[in-house]
Formats: C-alpha cells, sequence, structure tokens
C-alpha cells in the first residue's frame, strides 16, 4: 500500500500534488485540484497582508502613543 507524505498513513491511494510534486491521501489535500494541504496553505497567504511594518527600534508602529 502507498504511504502518504504529508501523514504518514498507508491508504490505498495517494495523489501526487502538481506544485510539489508530494504524494498525499485524500485526506490531506484537495484531490479535485491535485494540491497538498501545505501547497495549499501557502497559496492562500498573501505577502505584505498580515505584517505591519516595524520601525527601526522594532516596534510597530500603529499611530498609538504608548
Amino acid at each position: 500500500m502507498p504511504t502518504c507524505e504529508i501523514c504518514g498513513v498507508e491508504v490505498v491511494d495517494v495523489y501526487e500534488c502538481s506544485e510539489c510534486k508530494t504524494n498525499f491521501c485524500e485526506e490531506c489535500g484537495d484531490v479535485r485540484h491535485r494540491l497538498c494541504y501545505d501547497c495549499i496553505s501557502w497559496e492562500e497567504e498573501v505577502p505584505g497582508e498580515s505584517w505591519e511594518k516595524a520601525d527601526s527600534w522594532g516596534a510597530f508602529n500603529d499611530d498609538d502613543p504608548h
């Protein structure tokens, strides 16, 4: 039986991720789109949206006096 490279469980079928080529089971990815959950989470993150810019001292500038 093949083994899922993400969860390590022996399963009947594995699917190859179209992005990273990892073999994953139906519990560890989107079989229809052939994406493992690791690649799905990377696609959902948009650079710059979740990070705030820190000032030169490493403090976050939120325009709120401390």
